[in-house]
Formats: structure tokens, C-alpha cells, sequence
């Protein structure tokens, strides 16, 4: 198991190299990407939680 706290140096050569994404990045990203999550915890429109809709990545 990996650390998630570390220096941005760190975060930086982690992402450079690691074909895994940072922590913070592997949870908040997937569901602030999500309408359903927004609408299910009434996430403020416009927030880190429920950006806009062209900000968001939609997969399928």
C-alpha cells in the first residue's frame, strides 16, 4: 500500500511514472464526473463535486 501524502515533487514524479492515478484523483475524479452522484448528495451546481456539464467527462 502506497502513501497518499507526499511532497508536489513527489506527486509529480508519481505521475510521470505511475500508470496509477494519485489518490485524491481516483475517487473525487470518478464521482464528480457523475450525475448521479451530484443529484444524489445535492452537490451545488458549478462546484468541485458537480462541475459543469462540459467539464465533465462522460465514458459511456
Amino acid at each position: 500500500m502506497q502513501s497518499s501524502i507526499g511532497t508536489p515533487e513527489a506527486l509529480k514524479l508519481q505521475i510521470m511514472n505511475d500508470p496509477h492515478s494519485p489518490a485524491q484523483f481516483r475517487v473525487i475524479g470518478t464521482l464528480s464526473n457523475s450525475y448521479e452522484f451530484a443529484q444524489q448528495f445535492k452537490c451545488k451546481p458549478n462546484s468541485r463535486m458537480n462541475p459543469d456539464a462540459d467539464k465533465k467527462c462522460v465514458v459511456w
